[in-house]
């Protein structure tokens, strides 16, 4: 089978982040074959390599998302500009976790979508401050059950720990 791969840093227990590169989620036969993986976003770019975006088509079922510190310094946080909405996340069991990290998602450059849409359970999304977006910040489809946005505000070394700020969006 002929694959395309992505670059990402990845963390395994009792070890540092190793960058390997993994195969597109359309790709991998069959689907959820892999074991859980921490994806690590290395970019502020919309898109590419180390992108968010990029990082979110990647990631199945189980992984866990961080972010580079030396990119999103929790002192500084650094913002990631949207041009087009990012693709919804399916996968379940899916954690986007800035906690440790500054993360702003900013969605002023978009004429429509959300910062995030859920359509599965079991995700958490914890620790980014999203703003701007047109429609809402976080949107969860009817159906999609048991997902946590934020946490607890004393855990994690960015600007509200586990907590999320969203403010200055359209709807919610």
């Amino acid at each position: 089978m002929t694959s395309a791969t992505v670059p990402f840093a990845v963390e395994t227990p009792n070890q540092n982040p190793v960058p390997v590169e993994r195969a597109l989620p359309a790709q991998i036969e069959p689907k959820g074959a892999t074991s859980p993986v921490t994806l690590t976003v290395t970019s502020t770019a919309d898109a590419g390599p180390g992108a968010l975006r990029e990082t979110l088509t990647a990631a199945t079922t189980g992984d866990a998302i961080l972010f580079d510190l030396p990119v999103f310094p929790p002192t500084r946080p650094t913002t990631i500009t949207l041009d087009t909405p990012l693709p919804e996340i399916t996968q379940g069991d899916l954690t986007i976790d800035g906690s440790d990290a500054g993360v702003v998602l900013d969605g002023g450059n978009l004429t429509h979508g959300n910062g995030f849409t859920i359509r599965s359970g079991g995700n958490a999304i914890k620790g980014l401050q999203i703003l701007r977006f047109p429609n809402n910040g976080i949107e969860i489809a009817s159906g999609a059950k048991s997902n946590l946005i934020g946490g607890d505000h004393s855990l994690g070394d960015g600007p509200r720990g586990e907590g999320n700020i969203i403010t200055l969006n359209g709807n919610d």
